[in-house]
Order: C-alpha cells, then sequence, then structure tokens
C-alpha cells in the first residue's frame, strides 16, 4: 500500500485550523482521514474511483469535506460529517466501529472520458475548477451538482 498524496488544509490555500484533519490518497484507491492532533483513523473512503486517485483536498467548514479527483474521469465530493451507513452521521458511526465510511454526496464526471488530473475549490467553496487530461479546465458550480452546505 502506498501513500499518493497527503492534505492537511483546505482547496484555496486558507491556512488550515486546528481541527482540519488529515487526509490521505492510497494506491487502493481509497482515502483515509486521520484526526490532526491524535493521528487515530476517523474516516475510510473505500474505492473512491475506479482509477487512481490523481488530486484530493479539504473543503468546507474545519475541512469537513474531502473533494477528489480520479483518473476515471470523475470529481467526488465527500461528506466527513456524514457515515455511509443509513445516513448516521459520522461521530456516531465512530462511536460504534473504529472508524467512519464515508460515501460521495456530489459527482461530476469529465467530458468524452477525460481524465480528471488535479481539482481546486475557490469562491468560498462554491466552484470546483478541474485540470483534464486533455489540457482544459472544467468548471463546475458545487452547489448545482448537489454539494452539502459545507
Amino acid at each position: 500500500l502506498y501513500v499518493l498524496q497527503l492534505v492537511s488544509g483546505p482547496c484555496s490555500g486558507i491556512p488550515s485550523s486546528a481541527t482540519t484533519p488529515l487526509s490521505c490518497s492510497l494506491s487502493n484507491k481509497s482515502v483515509q482521514t486521520y484526526d490532526k492532533g491524535t493521528h487515530a483513523l476517523i474516516h475510510s473512503i473505500g474505492r473512491a474511483h475506479g482509477g487512481p486517485i490523481t488530486d484530493l483536498c479539504h473543503t468546507g467548514v474545519e475541512g469537513n469535506a474531502v473533494i477528489t479527483s480520479g483518473a476515471d474521469g470523475l470529481v467526488r465530493l465527500f461528506d466527513l460529517r456524514v457515515s455511509a451507513a443509513c445516513g448516521a452521521s459520522s461521530a456516531a458511526a465512530a462511536a460504534n466501529t473504529s472508524k467512519a465510511l464515508s460515501r460521495a454526496v456530489a459527482e461530476v464526471c469529465l467530458p468524452r472520458k477525460e481524465e480528471a488530473l488535479s481539482v481546486s475549490i475557490g469562491y468560498g467553496g462554491a466552484l470546483a475548477a478541474v485540470g483534464g487530461s486533455r489540457g482544459l479546465i472544467h468548471f463546475y458550480d458545487l452547489r448545482s451538482v448537489g454539494g452539502p452546505g459545507v
């Protein structure tokens, strides 16, 4: 298992808060999120993409969401406050298991089977800019693709 990327701050370049977690994209196409103070695993996003994860970063208040891009052409937003199990909160799921599982709450697909190589967030978390493998930049309003109020 290889760590492909480690992030500890938001996509926008704003300094992270003390509560912003650490997240790693891994070679098995998963994302794991850790508490910044204790380094305890708090979230696991298994098979976040169908291909390698090309970029990830935190967004939302106190980094409560992770946005990823992948070689499968998808950009996915995961709300770390929500567990994959019956919509329970991550804190409640973490109390019952060693880690909480998260699922995508928003997803966009680049056109023409283009790989999503990078992602950045701007305008207060409302706009995603995605660099594609065909040399194009794609813009998506996260408010209109079902993103949470993060």
